[in-house]
Formats: structure tokens, C-alpha cells, sequence
């Protein structure tokens, strides 16, 4: 059975550009729920890096609560950058 996946943000080790901890999303199905989005943008490298782990809470995979993390190394590789670690979290509907 699908689900809604709750995202948000809990932690950057380095700086993102885009992200801040505590900024949250919904996806429902395959659409991002404008409602829900509480931050300015999203950045489309930790949709990439969602995607996996979206797809398999959604689908009941993985528990209730998986993490995943955006591909930005952050510093000394990226000056400037920083890594987002995402939390997921299933609601069935």
C-alpha cells in the first residue's frame, strides 16, 4: 500500500546553500504537496538523493522512519558545501 512520506531536514555537516535543519516537505504518491513545503526552495541533488529511500517507505520496504542523505561531500572536497542528512517518515493512509 502506498503512503505519504514526511521529510525534513535534521542535519548539515558543512553549509548547504539551499537547506536548513528543520525545513520539512510531504510527497504523495509521485507530487510534492505545496502545502507542506515550509522552505524557500528544494534542491533538486537531495530530490535525487530522496528518491531511493522515498520509493521504498512509501511502498513499506523500510520502516516507519529511514534517513538518507544528499551526494554533496561538503568541505575540504567542496568548499562551501555541505552534506544533508534527510529523515523519512511513512504515513499510511
Amino acid at each position: 500500500m502506498a503512503a505519504k512520506v514526511h521529510v525534513e531536514v535534521v542535519e548539515i555537516d558543512g553549509n548547504c546553500p539551499t537547506h536548513k535543519v528543520g525545513d520539512r516537505f510531504t510527497i504523495n504518491g509521485h507530487q510534492i504537496v505545496s502545502e507542506s513545503v515550509n522552505c524557500d526552495a528544494l534542491c533538486y541533488h537531495a530530490l535525487s538523493a530522496i528518491y531511493g529511500a522515498y520509493f521504498m517507505s512509501r511502498t513499506g520496504v523500510v520502516d516507519e522512519v529511514s534517513y538518507a542523505q544528499c551526494f554533496d561531500p561538503g568541505p575540504p572536497l567542496v568548499p562551501g558545501g555541505g552534506t544533508v542528512t534527510f529523515k523519512l517518515t511513512r504515513e499510511e493512509e
